[in-house]
């Protein structure tokens, strides 16, 4: 017997109270009424979403994450006829890392506008679309799946969408606001089959659905892995066999590519970019090695350091926009705040009745404790549309005890506390718009310091345009996006299993180690040149920054500076071995 859409979505007893108050509020006409009324703020919600992401859009930005490098080059792999490849490596090994729905996307707009740099913002606009689809989808799943209600769906897609870290993968060449999107229509539909006991035709386009998603980001195995559960947990294992047969199609065809074409070569990087599980096997050995560890120890420190990296940092600061240079003794109760309110809201949503939402967010995030160096808000940026339902859900409890407490004319004490809640509330509630407002605006009036953090790069660019050979091979941080705008073959300049590895070490490597490692990336690749940014490692550690921009200066006799940039921040060594003169 299937379940009223209340109980099976599990809704929180607040939505409850604010639909049943909604009921008896008036006539049919009033409710129509406040319909259009949710209506035609989501339409103004979705388009100002639309208009702040496509004013954001600037191709200076291209190769802050470095991930982007990695997709723009699968796409102009593919839209170039050169077959599924990193043609960036020097041994131009198949693309084995990411999986190839996202370029594929990306090099249909490559074969429209194949001229790079320019065709970046349309790529871009690939993300800004892709966010649209987001924020649409989750309105639709959230409210005919009896998730929330027309006003609580709406604010949940108003803290997405107006949410500038949101907005800053909405407007980059990444896979993860296509992915969302995918996901949000996987599990509506997946849903909705189980339920109400769908066709076959439906139980095929689930599938199809979800393979896509995978075939977007391996994360996305989480949702194959939810909908067996999930149906297993509503004994309907039967008819789940038909989706997850077709989604296992994609994830087959995905692994026996990889496994059929895994790089023949043997070096650090190669193996990093062979796959994620090479990745994290190899991060994991360095560390052992590092820490002096057992296999499992490692696995664990890392396990729990992600978790501590998602639950204080990650999910808390995505989730509301948080910026990092708030003051302390606003962040951390806020913080604090949204961890309690989240979690509670999900044990809340939990007893009432485990969903697919539910064990969706969980296996997600469980993957992402698992894998080093995934705890950061890009990877939360998919289930953040989830994890605002839960707070906002949630924080209906407090709102309705401050409405009871006021309307039923309570005594002082019953009236101060709800004030005091009330107060409160609203302080946060003024940070958060305060907080996505004012790193918007920065965003958007920052285009001119933007290019100008990039003009060290385009000197550079210009230098190697002009004073090297079309087969030199570039060692640079930034590999892939120096191959992109120079055409020359590239590597990165330190082992990334390593770098990865970075937050879980309990001690630091010896500087000799360092060096020795960067070295082997050098030989490995037979590298003629290597572009060295004083900013490089920055952001993972200081100490590695320090330790090979100092060796780069000190050891003339390899490393021999040919270009350095106006701001002097970036050089170009020209690499010496020992047969050269």
């Amino acid at each position: 017997m299937n379940r009223p859409a209340n109980e099976s979505a599990g809704l929180t007893p607040a939505t409850e109270i604010t639909k049943h108050a909604g009921a008896a509020a008036g006539p049919f006409e009033q409710a129509t009424s406040k319909s259009r009324l949710v209506t035609s703020l989501l339409v103004v919600v979705l388009a100002a979403s639309f208009a702040l992401d496509c004013a954001m859009i600037t191709r200076d930005r291209f190769g802050d994450y470095g991930d982007d490098g990695i997709y723009a080059t699968a796409a102009k792999s593919l839209a170039t006829g050169r077959g599924y490849r990193i043609i960036s490596l020097p041994t131009e090994e198949p693309q084995t890392l990411v999986p190839p729905l996202y370029p594929f996307l990306l090099a249909l707009i490559w074969k429209a506008y194949p001229h790079f740099p320019e065709n970046i913002p349309w790529m871009m606009l690939l993300s800004v679309v892709a966010t649209l689809a987001l924020l649409v989808g989750t309105y639709r799943y959230l409210t005919r799946l009896g998730y929330a209600t027309e006003w609580q769906a709406l604010i949940v897609v108003a803290l997405v969408g107006l949410n500038w870290r949101t907005m800053l993968h909405g407007t980059s060449v990444m896979a993860e606001m296509v992915y969302a999107a995918l996901a949000v229509l996987a599990l509506y539909l997946s849903e909705k089959y189980v339920q109400e006991r769908g066709s076959t035709r439906a139980g095929v386009a689930v599938g199809v659905v979800m393979g896509l998603a995978f075939l977007t980001r391996t994360s996305g195995i989480t949702l194959l892995l939810a909908f067996l559960c999930y149906s297993i947990f509503r004994r309907q294992l039967k008819r789940a066999l038909l989706p997850a047969a077709v989604a296992s199609l994609f994830v087959v065809a995905w692994i026996g590519w990889s496994y059929l074409n895994r790089p023949a070569a043997e070096g650090g990087n190669a193996l990093y970019y062979s796959s994620y599980a090479a990745g994290m096997n190899q991060t994991i050995r360095d560390l052992q090695v590092l820490n002096g560890t057992s296999w499992s120890a490692t696995l664990f420190n890392i396990v729990g350091t992600n978790a501590l990296l998602l639950i204080i940092g990650s999910i808390p600061l995505s989730t509301l926009g948080l910026r990092f240079d708030l003051p302390q003794f606003i962040l951390v109760p806020l913080v604090l705040l949204t961890i309690i309110l989240i979690t509670a809201g999900f044990i809340r949503h939990v007893r009432m009745r485990v969903s697919l939402l539910s064990v969706y967010i969980i296996l997600y995030l469980g993957i992402h404790v698992i894998h080093p160096g995934t705890a950061y808000d890009r990877y939360i940026v998919p289930i953040c549309p989830f994890l605002v339902l839960l707070l906002v859900s949630e924080l209906s409890v407090p709102f309705a005890v401050i409405k009871r407490e006021f309307k039923t004319g309570a005594g002082a004490a019953g009236r101060f506390t709800a004030g005091v809640i009330a107060l409160a509330l609203a302080g946060a509630c003024a940070v958060v718009i305060y907080s996505n407002f004012s790193a918007v605006y920065q965003s958007l009036t920052s285009v001119k310091k933007i290019s100008e953090s990039a003009s060290e790069g385009r000197e550079a660019i210009e230098w190697i345009k002009n004073n090297t050979e079309p087969a030199d091979i570039l060692v640079s941080n930034k590999d892939m996006v120096y191959y992109l705008y120079t055409d020359r073959r590239t590597t990165p300049s330190f082992q990334l299993s390593k770098l990865d590895g970075v937050p879980y070490q309990s001690q630091l490597p010896e500087s000799e180690d360092i060096t020795r490692t960067l070295l082997d990336t050098i030989n490995e690749s037979r590298g003629d040149y290597l572009i060295s940014n004083l900013n490089d490692y920055a952001d993972v550690s200081e100490f590695y920054r320090q330790t090979i921009n100092g060796y780069l200066r000190q050891h003339p006799e390899k490393f021999v500076p040919v270009f350095e940039s106006s701001n002097k921040n970036n050089v170009i060594y020209r690499i010496l071995r020992n047969n050269d003169h």
